[in-house]
């Protein structure tokens, strides 16, 4: 308001003949409440009193509580001597005082808590309805026959059906040292084709059953009892036959057709275990590659025909003397005494898959672990949104009960203690 204002304020007022009120002020009422003159104003310091929790119906919860926020009034406190030290090299020794009682420092910070109180909430909610509620998962193929199907958050959801015939089949999802993948499996496996064809024949019951694929870990037995000189023979040494098995594998390093255990590094064979999962299993990825799977055989290495020929019971059990190998260019099998070293490098490393039976479909969840960057889809919020769906979606009912029963009990106890504390105060 200027001085022509109040000279036309006051015009009005004699035309009209009625009773005008004109208002000066030095200042506003945000200048007045931004004065930094005032001296009377309390210091924040931290504060703890024992004596809060005397007479209080749960004093043990009540001082977990006040502990809690103690320690919040600390780092609040810590704030405002750091900003004390910033403030006194630009304003000088005028401004040697305690920042919390300066009402321009907590107008200002109140002001950014505000605005990033909005900006979050903000990004959140652009968040949820741009990567979870509008997310397009358009699938399609990769160049191993694998269907993909993207999901929000980071993940991709794949299919891949496998010949179990094939050793180490490739299914061409490439994954990062740090991503996670959920894995399940279905499908059976019948590890010789020839017993199936003899059996059909007569008309009796193969040795062992075709069975499903996530039921081999611990339940397979070939025969009566499965045969542990014939075990050693396989690629993973210490697993079940025809259990299924992941190799992580770059373009330039060799297959793994041989281990003995898992290694922890997580760069060896490793072998999926479904057993007593009633989800499906979730695998820390510890090194970068392609996924390879195969059913757990036996790959026709130097070694592992020098077992079979220096062991008469492997020979027996296997129902093996010599091994079917190429003697000539045509591709042409005859069966030969190819057990002599001489004849190792015609012999068909994969014969022993190649009589497998039975396909197993794939169903592979990646969840990496480094997103894309996005303006409005940050890697904290990304994976705070992953732990609380997968809380919500995995853990049942009785979690929530049980946690809800212990707040009831613990509430009680408190009680209790209260009570029995106010009758020894009251008592002398």
């Amino acid at each position: 308001m200027n001085i022509n204002t109040i000279i036309d304020n006051i015009k009005y007022s004699i035309a009209s003949d009625s009773n005008g009120k004109i208002v000066l002020a030095e200042s506003s009422f945000l200048l007045d409440l931004l004065n930094d003159n005032k001296t009377s104003r309390k210091e924040f310091k931290p504060h703890f009193d024992w004596r809060d929790f005397r007479g209080h119906p749960f004093p043990i919860t009540r001082y977990l509580f006040r502990l809690i926020l103690f320690f919040v009034e600390i780092l609040i406190w810590l704030g405002y001597w750091v900003l004390r030290l910033l403030y006194l090299p630009i304003v000088g020794r005028k401004g040697d005082k305690d920042l919390s009682t300066s009402p321009r420092v907590n107008f200002v910070l109140f002001v950014a808590v505000i605005v990033s109180y909005i900006m979050l909430i903000v990004t959140i909610l652009v968040f949820f309805f741009k990567s979870v509620l509008l997310f397009s998962p358009s699938g399609g193929i990769n160049n191993q026959g694998a269907i993909v199907i993207p999901q929000d958050c980071g993940k991709e959801h794949y299919i891949y059906l496998f010949n179990s015939a094939t050793c180490w089949a490739n299914t061409g999802i490439k994954v990062l040292e740090g991503d996670e993948i959920e894995l399940s499996a279905s499908g059976s496996f019948f590890g010789k084709i020839s017993l199936m064809d003899s059996c059909a024949a007569n008309n009796s019951k193969p040795q062992f059953p075709r069975t499903i694929i996530s039921y081999y870990n611990g339940n397979y037995k070939n025969g009566e009892e499965e045969d542990t000189s014939t075990s050693q023979l396989l690629m993973y040494k210490k697993g079940a036959f025809g259990s299924l098995l992941m190799l992580i594998k770059e373009d330039h390093e060799d297959f793994l057709y041989d281990c003995d255990q898992n290694d922890e590094k997580g760069e060896q064979i490793m072998q999926i275990d479904f057993t007593g999962h009633n989800v499906p299993p979730r695998i820390s990825i510890k090194k970068s590659g392609v996924l390879y799977f195969a059913v757990n055989d036996i790959y026709l290495s130097d070694e592992i025909i020098k077992k079979i020929q220096g062991s008469k019971d492997i020979q027996k059990n296997l129902s093996v003397d010599s091994i079917y190998c190429y003697e000539n260019d045509n591709g042409q099998k005859v069966k030969t005494d190819s057990l002599k070293e001489s004849q190792f490098s015609k012999i068909d490393r994969f014969m022993w898959f190649k009589d497998n039976v039975g396909e197993i479909l794939l169903n592979i969840t990646v969840i990496r672990d480094i997103m894309p960057a996005n303006a409005y889809e940050s890697a904290s919020l990304v994976k705070t949104y992953r732990w609380l769906e997968e809380k919500s979606m995995n853990e049942s009912c009785h979690f929530f009960m049980f946690f809800l029963l212990g707040i009831i009990l613990w509430l009680a106890f408190d009680r209790v203690i209260s009570i029995i504390c106010n009758k020894h105060t009251n008592n002398p």
